[in-house]
């Protein structure tokens, strides 16, 4: 079997979906104490999706009770920044970024 030689666009797709499986598998448990995992689901590691419990916000989870799986601000930033670095067809300038996250957050 040959090997396969992966693209550019074959490994930013990796790392996007890498960061968001990421994100939705911790958010769960992000800022809890390091025995939260355990406490919650008798195990040391995270093999499954957990739903989130607590607030909604602009930088945490989009509604309440957000099923497991659901993403955060980090998946959001994430996403903003690629859509424009794909509407540039370039990486975008910190200026840039910046004035993306006004637009949608004002």
């Amino acid at each position: 079997m040959g090997e396969m030689k992966p693209t550019l666009q074959s490994r930013i797709r990796g790392s996007v979906l890498a960061q968001a499986w990421g994100d939705a598998l911790g958010a769960p448990f992000e800022f809890a104490p390091p025995d939260a995992v355990e406490k919650r689901t008798g195990k040391k590691w995270l093999v499954r999706l957990h739903p989130f419990t607590g607030k909604k916000g602009p930088h945490g989870m989009w509604v309440s009770e957000a099923p497991a799986g659901t993403g955060t601000d980090d998946v959001r930033y994430n996403y903003l920044f690629m859509e424009l670095a794909v509407e540039l067809g370039r990486m975008p300038r910190g200026r840039e970024v910046a004035r993306r996250l006004l637009d949608v957050y004002e």
